[in-house]
């Protein structure tokens, strides 16, 4: 008898975990589902997640009463198999249920007035979600009602163990719906798999109550008898324990546990990065914490119980774990302020391994969480063991319990998300959630009976320990978790993640609903990002292409009058729109912080917001197309990345559908996305779905890492060159593209790429990203630190075309001139596009031998070594047919003087230098022809003579250039340090200051002039140049290092400290600054800092004698 009923109870349990995994999966499939209907916006998400869990909190309460009432074993054995069915076929009524969702939501947002839509809306919901959520949450009720007839003196442990199945099940759903079944069988067949495991489960109930219906009548359990002689007095035991504290405990418990998911979610989105694996592994370890802090507890809670002194074991045990779980989460806040600079040292390590990264992303999340989540999770058996007294009314208790914590769940997921993290912080958050578990412990600890003066003690002990720890733990380092290590610190694979968190000055910084704003000034550059992703900036490269997202499809469009723009960023594109004679501009902008955050690029996107054309929309991007009336002639859709969670939603086929909905007859939709960081099969993807609804497509490559798709609805629709060049010329555009290098429309059209068929044989055989695959948000993570740009532009250029480019394109190319390659070449270095600027200026050189710009530009760009070899094979080719080409020369000794082989380059401008100062002429002879190519000719041959110290010679051809141009700055300046080399410091000084006074923006000559007035001990002179140097050279790290070893010698440490910062802001792998700080901080006595910093010089120069000097030291 009892194997049967071992053999049934397991059973049971097995059917349980399986419910908690569909239970889990349900969730994260209808709120994909849903908020692809209802907008990812704040309010229709927090109306979703309401909707699911508060039907977990009906069915609780509901079906907890009605158990009490179904009280055979059969029946409530029968009640839990059709609540598992019902839920199955629900789900599968509900697939396909956007098909006609869409459609009536539409029709009643036409119709009806904004308020009584929402309504509409919420209803819809309730009808949706209700049923099933409320067959979910009465199945523990259900099932604790039946496992209690079997083992009431062991409910603590039973009820323990079903609650830690369940929730074991969920985790397993958590996992399995980001890492295996919606990556690989899509939302729909998910969910077909959901209902088929808890069609499966209640088959197993029916069997299991069939087990049952003999002996229905009888007891369960041989222990029973003697149970249930025990029941009574363990009832008045426990009924000294008031019961709706205890209902209090359990909303308070539930409030504080999702409290602390929201806020962990959130803090972990900017410190691991905001990818759906991140948030599965979050979800998954802190639900697994809950399960294990359950099962642990589940058996301690009735052996404690079933003493004399049970309830007040089991307060002590409450009031316990309550305080522990306070104290641990708070142990976790300095963790997660310096778990930034751990995360972005594994990321520098393992850029390139990606499941080692998840691995260590598992493992910082597991130790993170897991005790604060298994203390949480422990509390609930035991507060069962207390509430629940009777038989008869397990089911209607548990229910109860379970509705209360259900309901504290919804609340306090809502309220961090909508009201604690907006308005007071992550951080303050947490604290809330701490002081809350406090409280509940402290006033557990009240409510024991001991002596007054022990409790009070004790109380004032725990009070002054929590006010201790919020005194005097470190509050966040907010531009540390604003950095995005995660992501950046790779890019600086020698620097310490620590001076690349605190590069430049955080000038904004605002925790929304949905991600955290910050807008960072660089040097000269304002970056803004989200969750620590930058996603625009004012710097070269992004002004280019927001810039161009706007002209491209303006330039383009026939006769536009109304534009909408998914996504505002720095609003620098719709800036751009903006230079068209169009009518409205709408900027759809889902977080209100970026529209604030905007307001730091005005001087970049000329006060788009205060234009009267332009009008700021809050809402999702996707949900605002699905519902408005407006046709647009342009459609500019710029989101974020694909691989940032619930992004992908804005590339896949049914938002291009939706947009080309939207457009007019003529209308464009562009289509920004990258070739950086993307797999070449997830490029192809991605070009195939938006090829897919838009077959008369064009594909434009804007740099080497940014790409614009440009969909035509027309079939018929043309590049009329006519038009186009109206457009290029208006004075507004031609005025705003000027500011990009671009003068000429070859810089423009020649970015063309592929189009039409091309492109879908390029993609051919690629999966489609649909809204029930999205392939991109799980496939694209894995390349986030893949360099794939090059390879990927790569194969875009040698595809084989079908198709020419179109006729205006044509044209265009065809006429195009050195110049043409020259202006494009600028516009790419501009864009800090290196090799795509070496091709053109390459072109031009090749074109127009003679073209100095292009010459010296070729040699600016050239970055690589692979470029370098060709540029100097490039530059003596064009000597061997042109000799006397001195442009090439000076661009070849240029080469060799960056190389330090200063004897050939000496060689090869000598002869250059006797035709212009022939010694048969005397010393003191003046050249009879002046021109700007002598003094070219003369700053690089002075330049290679410094760079092999050849002074006299230097002296010697100083002194000639100063007779034939007396006030040359370069020769002042070579003459000056050379002075100041010999100790002639006056001597020096005068001829410093004159050559400064001729180059006013010449660094080294300025910087001369500082260093010799510090030498000549004139302090506050000398710093006073030093600080208008960098003032005048904010990009430059040199200057604020010169400035800071200034103040380092005269004794201004702290001083000292902040210029070495301020240099390692502009350069991070600077380790010359690494070093002063560590010098600085040791002569100021802060000798841990100095050792810190001397351990960071170590590590890119392990020989350094001062900081091996530093370190050794006592």
């Amino acid at each position: 008898m009892r194997g049967r009923r071992d053999r049934l109870r397991h059973a049971l349990l097995a059917g349980f975990l399986l419910s908690g995994f569909c239970s889990l999966l349900y969730e994260v499939l209808w709120m994909r589902a849903l908020t692809l209907v209802l907008g990812n916006a704040l309010l229709s998400t927090s109306l979703i997640l309401a909707t699911f869990m508060g039907g977990l909190a009906v069915g609780s309460y509901g079906f907890g009463r009605w158990a009490t009432r179904w009280s055979p074993p059969r029946t409530l054995l029968h009640a839990y198999a059709l609540m598992e069915l019902g839920i199955g076929l629900w789900a599968l009524a509900l697939l396909g249920s956007r098909a006609w969702l869409e459609p009536l939501f539409i029709s009643w947002y036409r119709a009806l007035p904004a308020g009584l839509f929402a309504m509409a809306k919420a209803a819809v919901s309730v009808l949706l979600l209700l049923p099933p959520t409320a067959l979910m949450g009465g199945t523990l009720p259900v099932l604790s009602a039946f496992f209690a007839r079997e083992r009431f003196a062991q409910l603590g442990g039973e009820i323990g163990r079903l609650y830690a199945v369940n929730t074991f099940g969920a985790a397993v759903g958590s996992f399995s719906s980001g890492f295996l079944l919606i990556p690989t069988l899509g939302l729909s067949r998910t969910q077909a798999l959901a209902a088929a495991v808890n069609i499966f489960v209640a088959l197993i109930a029916f069997g299991c109550a069939r087990a049952v219906s003999v002996a229905e009548s009888a007891p369960l359990s041989t222990e029973r008898d003697t149970e249930s002689a025990m029941r009574p007095d363990a009832a008045r035991r426990t009924s000294s324990v008031s019961r709706w504290p205890l209902l209090l405990v359990f909303f308070l418990s539930g409030f504080t546990a999702l409290l602390y998911e929201v806020a962990y979610t959130r803090v972990l989105a900017l410190v691991l990065g905001p990818t759906v694996y991140a948030f599965s592994l979050m979800l998954t370890i802190f639900i697994l914490g809950l399960a294990l802090g359950s099962r642990v507890l589940a058996s301690w809670s009735d052996r404690w119980g079933a003493r004399a002194d049970g309830p007040a074991k089991l307060l002590a045990l409450l009031s316990g774990l309550y305080v522990l779980l306070g104290l641990s989460v708070a142990a976790t806040l300095p963790i997660l302020n310096r778990l930034p600079l751990l995360v972005g040292e594994v990321t520098q390590a393992h850029a390139g391994d990606y499941k080692q990264l998840q691995l260590l992303h598992a493992g910082v999340i597991a130790g993170l969480l897991l005790i604060p989540t298994m203390l949480s999770g422990a509390t609930f058996p035991v507060l069962v063991k207390l509430y629940v007294r009777e038989e008869h009314a397990v089911g209607r208790d548990v229910g109860r319990a379970l509705a209360g914590n259900t309901i504290g769940a919804v609340l306090g997921a809502l309220a961090t998300g909508l009201l604690l993290i907006p308005h007071v912080g992550t951080e303050r958050a947490f604290w809330i959630g701490i002081l809350a578990n406090a409280g509940i412990g402290m006033g557990m600890l009240w409510r024991l009976s001991i002596r007054m003066d022990v409790r009070l003690g004790l109380m004032a002990s725990l009070l002054g320990l929590f006010a201790l720890l919020f005194a005097c733990l470190p509050r966040w380092d907010i531009e540390r978790l604003s950095a995005g290590l995660y992501k950046y610190a790779p890019y600086y694979a020698d620097a310490d993640a620590d001076v690349i968190a605190h590069r430049g000055d955080l000038l904004f910084y605002e925790e929304g609903a949905w991600a955290t704003v910050a807008v960072r000034r660089v040097g000269n550059e304002h970056h803004l990002s989200l969750d620590g992703k930058v996603d625009a900036s004012d710097g070269g490269a992004d002004m280019l292409t927001q810039k161009l997202l706007a002209h491209l499809p303006l330039l383009l469009a026939d006769r536009p009058r109304r534009a909408c723009i998914i996504g505002l960023g720095s609003g620098v594109t719709a800036g751009a729109a903006l230079k068209y004679p169009l009518e409205r501009v709408d900027i759809v902008e889902i977080s209100p912080e970026v529209v604030r955050a905007a307001r730091f690029f005005e001087h970049v996107n000329d006060r788009v917001l205060d234009d009267p054309r332009a009008r700021v929309i809050l809402d999702d991007g996707r949900n605002y197309l699905l519902f408005t009336t407006e046709s647009y002639d342009v459609i500019i859709s710029e989101p974020s990345n694909p691989w940032v969670a619930g992004m992908s939603a804005l590339f896949t086929r049914e938002f291009f559908q939706l947009a080309r909905a939207r457009l007019t007859d003529r209308g464009l939709l562009c289509q920004w996305f990258h070739s950086y960081n993307m797999s070449l099969p997830d490029l192809k993807t991605l070009l195939r779905t938006f090829h897919a609804v838009f077959p008369h497509a064009f594909l434009w490559a804007l740099n080497e890492n940014d790409l614009l798709l440009i969909g035509a609805k027309d079939r018929a629709f043309d590049l009329d060159l006519a038009r186009i060049e109206r457009n290029f010329h208006r004075p507004d555009v031609q005025e705003d593209l000027r500011r990009l290098g671009i003068s000429d429309l070859y810089a423009v059209l020649s970015l063309y790429v592929l189009h039409d068929d091309d492109l879908e044989r390029f993609a051919y055989g690629a999966p489609l990203h649909t809204d029930d695959r999205p392939i991109l948000e799980f496939s694209a993570p894995r390349a986030m630190h893949a360099q794939t740009s090059p390879s990927n532009l790569r194969a875009l250029r040698e595809f084989p075309r079908a198709l020419p480019p179109p006729p205006a394109i044509q044209a265009v190319l065809q006429r195009a001139t050195w110049e043409s390659f020259h202006t494009k070449g600028l516009m790419y270095e501009r864009a800090e596009s290196f090799s795509e600027a070496f091709g053109e200026y390459r072109r031009a050189v090749e074109r127009h031998p003679r073209a100095r710009e292009a010459l010296e530009g070729l040699r600016r760009v050239a970055r690589t070594r692979e470029h370098r070899a060709e540029a100097k094979m490039l530059y003596e080719q064009v000597l061997i047919s042109d000799p006397r080409n001195l442009d090439a020369r000076l661009a070849l000794a240029a080469w060799y003087e960056e190389d330090a082989d200063y004897e050939r380059c000496l060689d090869l401008l000598q002869a250059d230098v006797e035709r212009l100062f022939p010694r048969s002429a005397g010393a003191r002879a003046i050249p009879a022809r002046w021109n700007a190519d002598a003094t070219r000719l003369l700053e690089r041959y002075a330049a290679c003579l410094a760079g092999a110290r050849a002074s006299s010679a230097l002296e010697d051809l100083c002194q000639r250039w100063l007779r034939a141009d007396p006030g040359n700055g370069i020769a002042l300046f070579h003459l000056a340090l050379l002075r100041f080399h010999r100790g002639a410091l006056a001597e020096a000084l005068a001829l410093a200051e004159r050559s400064a006074t001729a180059l006013p923006h010449h660094f080294q000559a300025r910087t001369l002039v500082a260093m010799i007035t510090a030498e000549m001990g004139e302090t506050t002179r000398a710093r006073a140049l030093f600080e208008e140097i960098a003032r005048a050279h904010p990009d430059q790290a040199l200057a604020y290092y010169n400035y800071g070893l200034f103040l380092l010698n005269v004794g201004q440490f702290r001083d000292a400290c902040e210029q070495f910062h301020k240099a390692l802001d502009r350069d991070p792998l600077h380790v010359e600054s690494s070093l002063g700080l560590a010098e600085a901080y040791w002569r100021s006595g802060q000798k841990r800092e100095a050792r810190v910093w001397a351990r960071r010089v170590l590590r890119r120069d392990p020989h350094n004698p001062l900081a091996r000097e530093i370190l050794n030291a006592r």
